[in-house]
């Protein structure tokens, strides 16, 4: 006997998974930190039925409250459920069962006893089975912009959906690259019921009920409105809160619609490409790269380590110099390292070769090399000695160009004491060798 549709218990769609993992996951690494969280109705014994019939309307609060909150990106959110004894036992969110709704399934009854109507009466007809079972709830996927990736507390967001009258469980989610991502996990859970009849058919009612409701409200005939010819809304759905993110999600939900992923689009600007199965000049100059990602991501790597570029060869900040760079080492090894690292691991083993052939172009400006201000030698204090006004400066580089400019040498010599030029002359009026590059007297040239 064919067993009816309940909550799935993964997403098993390889198709939606790889495109997650190959256009999704570009979006937010090394620029938003992953929150998930589930948002439970609070329902009496008695009341399971209006929580089910409003289940619709409590995601709508839900949404508006991490929509007003101003590191919020994205989210992607679906209509779910939990099992009551989880619910009444307040498991952590963090629990890997706890999103296993589908365990519940083996003691449901089988097809036959289920009716197939998606209107307001399939709830009413089946309130043991909803009472007993399955609470309402709301699952969430949220992405929150931070410095460079850095985790975020999901107290904050903890917060904000106890404002909206339900109970709340929170996790701060791990993000690296690859399948065994924590974060595209806990998407994968929030997507797996995209098209699954089972909840089709209660977020249908739930939708019809709310807007039969707002209708008697606003005009007080109810009957006029015909309940068969009301729209309705998907179960999973994503909204974008920051615009900075509109033309890579958009890319992305693209290639998720080609995947046939079954969702709502809320926040988009209409003015972007649309993506349809045919891909877009824009869109192959975009994506051909996931390799322009990489770079990127290398460059704020870099950016936050003190390390630069600089004919093709890497630089690192002098451990007593406020604006100082000096040779560290060749591209090859620098770009070996950071495949050590978890976050590049999987992109660097991809595209190594090309990265390091990239970088080590000494005419390189994708990422912004240094300029070395050749007129200025650093001293101790952040004090610099002006070759051309041979003279010691103060700020001589603004506080914008760190990091961007640089001095062509730092010696460590105390500014309060009296000196010519001739303190400095004698280490840059030759060629300095590769190997003195590496010592403590530092020199670009």
């Amino acid at each position: 006997m064919q067993r009816a549709h309940f909550p799935c218990r993964q997403l098993n769609s390889r198709t939606i998974q790889s495109a997650a993992l190959c256009y999704l996951s570009p979006v937010f690494l090394g620029k938003c930190s992953i929150t998930s969280a589930k948002c439970v109705c609070k329902v009496q014994e008695d009341g399971f039925e209006k929580a089910w019939n409003s289940v619709c309307r409590t995601r709508d609060a839900c949404d508006s409250a991490l929509q007003g909150m101003k590191n919020v990106a994205f989210f992607f959110s679906a209509i779910s459920t939990q099992g009551l004894k989880k619910q009444r036992g307040k498991k952590k969110a963090n629990d890997e069962d706890a999103d296993e709704e589908s365990d519940d399934a083996d003691e449901f009854p089988d097809s036959s006893q289920l009716a197939s109507s998606a209107s307001q009466e399939w709830v009413a007809s089946h309130a043991t089975i909803v009472n007993h079972k399955l609470c309402p709830s709301v699952s969430y996927w949220i992405a929150l912009t931070t410095p460079n990736g850095a985790p975020s507390s999901p107290l904050v967001i903890h917060r904000a959906l106890l404002e909206c009258n339900v109970d709340v469980f929170t996790n701060q989610v791990p993000c690296h690259e690859g399948k065994e991502s924590g974060a595209m996990r806990e998407l994968f859970k929030v997507l797996k019921d995209h098209k699954n009849t089972f909840m089709e058919e209660l977020v249908n009612s739930s939708y019809q009920y709310c807007f039969l409701e707002e209708f008697e409200s606003f005009t007080g005939e109810p009957d006029s409105v015909d309940l068969d010819e009301c729209s309705t809304e998907n179960v999973v759905r994503v909204c974008l809160v920051d615009p900075s993110f509109n033309s890579s999600l958009s890319l992305a939900l693209g290639k998720l619609h080609v995947a046939k992923l079954v969702i709502d689009q809320f926040g988009f600007q209409s003015d972007g490409p649309v993506i349809q199965g045919n891909e877009t000049v824009d869109e192959q100059a975009r994506l051909s790269d996931k390799l322009t990602v990489l770079v990127n991501d290398i460059a704020i790597a870099m950016k936050k380590l003190g390390y630069a570029l600089y004919g093709g060869k890497v630089y690192k900040k002098c451990d007593k110099a406020k604006y100082t760079y000096w040779y560290k080492c060749e591209v090859e090894a620098f770009v070996n390292s950071l495949a050590a690292n978890h976050s590049f691991k999987g992109r660097l083993l991809k595209d190594m070769k090309k990265v390091i052939e990239i970088l080590a172009n000494p005419h390189c400006e994708v990422i912004r090399p240094l300029c070395v201000d050749y007129n200025l030698i650093e001293v101790n204090e952040g004090q610099c000695w002006s070759v051309k006004e041979r003279r010691f400066l103060e700020n001589a580089i603004e506080d914008k160009d760190i990091g961007r400019v640089t001095p062509r040498a730092f010696s460590p010599y105390d500014p309060t004491k009296r000196a010519g030029a001739e303190v400095f002359q004698g280490n840059f009026g030759k060629t300095v060798s590769q190997k003195q590059k590496s010592r403590a007297f530092a020199r670009i040239s």
